[in-house]
């Protein structure tokens, strides 16, 4: 048997034969592929894919196996496969128990999927997208799983550890049955608190750089800054056929600006955008009605302090895809140029804030 930890085959999604929801999209594994959770085996010619989430104490780890993605494997297979996994999770994870999640449809996680549901209704996402109710199961076990119920609300924050970074989370998706800003922000304050209390000093996760709330939320409230411009992160069928590109957030949960942020948010005051104004930011990106407009190309050498990129109000999913396709280039040139030289998005101005006229991402060096 050969196994590694890398997404081998080009397998992009598996169908365990349970319907839509339960099959594992391309985010799920190219997510468990990011943070060096995905072992890849080759067993007689048969190729399986086993997940592995450590728990967020760190002392074991939760194995979830897909093995129908060629064929079925023999009852020896499976158990080769299993052994060799733990083998290799105690070896080079360094975590001694460690316990597989069967991929069965899991009616007690079935609200918690309908959460979800409901939190990505707007993005046009299908139930072939959805987390599986096994996965949910599965980082619940581990401690990876927040579900909170306030007001009637219904919320959650799915995320699971870095294994190649230390104290570091990857959050890979937080949601809520409301879409009030409040209720997002509840949910990323209850994960700051759980992953504080285990020790971990960073949660990262990516977002898309055309949603202003998201990022507003991200930024300007929590404190986190973008710090990586990606480009296609997952498939286009997720991103509904249009480049998929991401600001990667780092959330330093104990820095001083992640406490003045949500202290000043807490207080309802806004005395820490003061500082940022229109009339003191370099503009590279404008729009220009419902288009991008920038010669960024010819005056990106002679910036200075604050730059400003702006991005339309109106919500990617209500875009045309000839709209979405030239602020997802023009965005992507930008962006990703300023933060390959080493610029962070720090603030969402809103429009009407400080003399800005369109939602406007402030980048510094």
């Amino acid at each position: 048997m050969q196994i590694s930890r890398s997404l081998q085959n080009g397998a992009d999604s598996i169908d365990v034969g349970l319907g839509q929801r339960e099959s594992i999209p391309s985010h799920i594994l190219t997510a468990h592929d990011a943070v060096g959770g995905v072992l890849s085996a080759d067993i007689n010619g048969k190729t399986a894919i086993t997940l592995i989430s450590q728990s967020l104490d760190g002392e074991e780890a939760v194995a979830l196996s897909w093995n129908a993605i060629d064929s079925e494997l023999t009852e020896q297979e499976e158990t080769n496969l299993s052994q060799e996994t733990k083998r290799l999770v105690e070896q080079e994870i360094g975590v001694e128990n460690v316990e597989t999640v069967p991929t069965n449809e899991s009616r007690e996680y079935l609200d918690i999927q309908n959460t979800m549901a409901e939190a990505w209704s707007s993005t046009g996402i299908g139930e072939a997208e959805l987390i599986p109710t096994y996965e949910f199961e599965a980082k619940d076990r581990g401690g990876n799983l927040i579900v909170s119920e306030t007001d009637g609300i219904s919320s959650l924050a799915y995320m699971f550890p870095d294994m190649t970074q230390d104290n570091v989370l990857y959050s890979h998706a937080v949601g809520s049955d409301s879409h009030s800003a409040g209720a997002g922000l509840e949910i990323k304050k209850q994960q700051r608190e759980k992953a504080a209390k285990h020790s971990y000093d960073t949660i990262y996760w990516t977002v898309d750089p055309l949603k202003p709330v998201n990022n507003r939320l991200n930024l300007t409230k929590l404190g986190g800054v973008a710090s990586e411009y990606k480009e296609d992160v997952y498939d286009t069928e997720t991103s509904g056929g249009t480049p998929a590109d991401r600001f990667v957030i780092e959330w330093r949960i104990d820095s001083s600006r992640a406490e003045d942020k949500l202290n000043a948010t807490e207080s309802q005051g806004k005395d820490y955008l003061s500082d940022i104004r229109q009339d003191e930011t370099d503009i590279v990106l404008s729009a220009d009605g419902a288009l991008p407009n920038s010669d960024f190309g010819e005056e990106r050498e002679e910036l200075e302090g604050q730059v400003g990129v702006e991005i339309p109000e109106q919500a990617v999913e209500d875009m045309s895809d000839e709209v979405e396709e030239e602020w997802r280039y023009a965005t992507r040139t930008v962006l990703g140029s300023l933060m390959d030289q080493g610029y962070e998005v720090t603030e969402l101005m809103r429009p009407g804030e400080n003399g800005f006229e369109q939602n406007t991402y402030i980048l510094e060096d």
